[in-house]
Formats: C-alpha cells, structure tokens, sequence
C-alpha cells in the first residue's frame, strides 16, 4: 500500500492485488461492491482490455442491482437499478471526454448523492465532484479496512480503483500499517462554473424480429427499462403483440410517453421480418410517433466493435443464419470500438464471407468455414441492442433508415403463367 497526492491536498491510497481471470476479478469488486453506500464515487484507470467493466459487472452484484452492465462507450451513461433498497449504480465512460466541463455537462450532481457513480478513464475530469465534500478516499465508516483498489486481471493489464467517500466521521480510520487517513466533515459540494445542460429524455420502443421476435423499452441514455426475447424463430406473430403490451405495464409507461418505435429492418426472413415491422408501422400509425428503422446486423456489431476494438481488431464481420445453407452478413471496421459499416448486408453461402473474424450465430452453425470470435457465435440480434444503437444516432440527432424491409432475395412465392392450351 502506497500514499500520493490525489490533487487538491486529498491523499489517494492504493492497494494492488492480482487476479488470474475474469471471475476472480468480478468476485474481488463483487466484496467490494457490499461495502458501497450512495454517495461514494469510483474513478477506473487502466489500458485497454484492463478490466474496467469486468471490473463494474462485480461490482453490481455486490451492489445488487439491476444485471446486464456492459460498457457505456456509445451512450456515455448508464444508469443500473437497484433490485432491493440499495443505491442505484452510475456506470460512466470517459474516454472520449476531454474535460471536465464535459462531464458537467452530462449532470452526474443529480444522481451522486443517491447512487454508486463508477466511472471509467476518469482520473482527472471527476474528482472536483467530490473532492471538497471529502478528506480521503476510503474514508469510510470506522472500524472498516480500506477495500483491495489495484486490479489486474492477468498478466500485464492493470486497472486501478479509486474510491472516493463522503460523509461524517468520529474518528480518522486506520490502514493496515498502522498510520491514519485524515477525516473530516464534508465541506460544501464544489459547483462547476459553467451551466449544464440536461441530457435529451427519449423514451423508445424497440422491435426485432430478423431472427428471434424480441421488444424492449429504453431511454435515450441506453437504459433498459423492459425488454424480453423468444427463443424460437417461428412464433414471432404470435408472441410480439402481448409481449410489448405487458413491457409496457412491467415499465409503467403508455404510448403518450414514447418519442419513436424503432425496428429492425433485417435482413431476415420474409414472414418474421413482416412480422415486427408491421407492427412497429401500425404502432407508430395508432400512437402518432415516428416509426425509424436500423439494419439488424448493427444490433450485433454495437457490441461486436467495442470487442474488437479491444482485441486490436480492425476490420470484422457479423453473420447470422440465412437458412438454406446461407448466412447473412455485413463487413464493418471498429473505429474507436464503434461499429462503421463498410460493406453490406449480403446473403451468401458462407464460403463467399470475407476472411475476417466473424461475430453472431452464422458463426456458430459454420464453423469450419467461418473465423468465429470466441464467446460471440451465438449472437442473434435483439431489440435491446438495436435500440441502444438507435438510441444513441436520435439523442446526437444522426439520421436513421425507414422501414423498408431489407429481404435480399426474391419472394418463392410466384404468379403464375396462362394455362397451357390443351390440344
């Protein structure tokens, strides 16, 4: 364990300890997650591929709230809910941020003293947030051990944690070498100079049903209010009318409180892909809202760039099964871990994709023939992603497709010719 100076007179304590993997990192945040109160603000640092987000995935199960954290690189925030009477976790990602006055203007002053706030390539943009309402991080309640800060996860990545608290204490705490933190009272809450700006409030319906029928509810952030998806690919018809209407009740929302039904445009097949944009269409046409459309194969490559980008991929593919010995696949380049397409969408058989890394299920029904990522070739795109992909072109104002189903073959449905005459 190291002291340094954290900027503004605030000593930083940090421990470093090492984990194999994964899962013994998330277990290590996983502890750390349990001792957490609202308020307490989290500062990750670390290369790419370090672990931040594995890092925040424990986390949130010690906190207990809400599952499904993955890194909120497109959208900047994501807000995950507490599933008890716990804080709410704040997940933020700084890395295309150049100042604090950026962060300001995202308004983390609203949700901190209520929530968790954990934010990735933070060090040096957020600390005037909590800096003069605290003495020390892991200042925290007396009696208790500063928390493991410094985790790797293998090899030579390092992440580091820095948790800053806030609060009242009756006495300094002790570290392990028996020296003291210095604590004190809060003093008052540093406010930023420049007016912020709140972000846009969208509230969108999201519909797929290119490969399995799914829904969901989200905002404009990315947040998943509501969402559920089918396992079987022929039943779309059937389940996606009563599926949205009890998202709906599940989320306490009603039409009036939608901005835009979004939908994915395919490629699929015929039938299922009728399935969801007619709907999207006639929703959009009874409620009065916009009616937007998104490739599918773009509901994959959102997570599929961010991947690739860390593993220093520059250029991948997205495959998903097109039947008949086929697939249905896009080209795209990871630009800064978001998904630029380059080529596309074809149907092809699976011999004519380019020899690239392949993210999605196509992968995983041919995978003698396709490069397959590994832990991505079961992927079928579903209407969470794609609204999260949606989400972030209607909040930065990008224009997004109609509705026009993207089938890329011709109908086997045929008119057929004039009787021949009989002789």
């Amino acid at each position: 364990m190291s002291g340094q100076n954290g900027g503004n007179g605030v000593p930083v304590w940090e421990e470093e300890i090492r984990t194999a993997n994964p899962d013994e990192t998330q277990a290590a945040a996983e502890r750390i997650g349990r001792r957490l109160e609202a308020g307490d603000l989290i500062l990750l640092t670390g290369e790419l591929g370090a672990g931040k987000t594995t890092f925040t995935q424990g986390l949130g199960r010690g906190l207990g709230v809400r599952p499904g954290i993955i890194s909120p690189t497109f959208v900047l925030v994501r807000i995950h809910p507490s599933l008890g009477d716990g804080p709410n976790l704040v997940h933020v990602d700084a890395y295309r941020l150049g100042s604090s006055g950026e962060i300001d203007d995202i308004d983390l002053e609203n949700t901190m003293d209520s929530s968790v706030t954990v934010v990735e390539w933070g060090r040096g943009l957020v600390e005037h947030l909590r800096t003069a309402g605290s003495r020390s991080p892991w200042c925290g309640r007396p009696g208790l051990t500063p928390p493991p800060t410094g985790i790797p996860t293998g090899g030579a990545s390092t992440s580091t944690m820095i948790l800053m608290k806030s609060g009242e204490f009756e006495s300094p705490p002790t570290v392990p070498d028996g020296r003291k933190l210095p604590c004190g009272p809060p003093g008052p809450r540093m406010v930023p100079r420049r007016r912020r700006r709140k972000m846009d409030t969208v509230l969108i319906l999201s519909i797929d049903t290119s490969a399995i029928a799914s829904a969901a509810l989200l905002t404009g952030e990315g947040e998943i209010l509501a969402a559920f998806a089918t396992e079987d690919t022929r039943s779309h018809a059937e389940v996606l009318a009563p599926g949205i209407s009890s998202l709906m009740v599940t989320a306490g929302v009603t039409s009036a409180d939608l901005n835009a039904v979004v939908v994915g445009t395919g490629p699929g097949p015929f039938t299922g892909l009728r399935s969801g944009i007619a709907t999207a269409r006639t929703l959009g046409f009874a409620w009065n809202k916009p009616v937007h459309g998104v490739m599918s194969l773009d509901a994959i490559a959102v997570d599929a760039a961010l991947d690739a980008w860390r593993l220093g991929i520059d250029e991948f593919a997205v495959a998903t099964d097109a039947r008949r010995k086929e697939v249905y696949w896009a080209h795209y380049r990871s630009t800064g871990g978001t998904a630029e397409l380059l080529a596309g969408p074809f149907v092809s058989a699976p011999a004519d994709v380019p020899a690239l890394p392949v993210y999605g299920a196509g992968a995983g029904l041919y995978p003698e023939i396709l490069h397959g990522v590994n832990g991505f070739t079961d992927l079928q795109p579903t209407a969470s992603a794609l609204g999260r992909t949606a989400a972030v072109r209607l909040v930065r104002g990008l224009p997004l497709l109609d509705t026009t189903p993207l089938y890329l073959r011709e109908s086997d449905a045929k008119i057929p010719g004039p009787r021949k005459r009989a002789l």
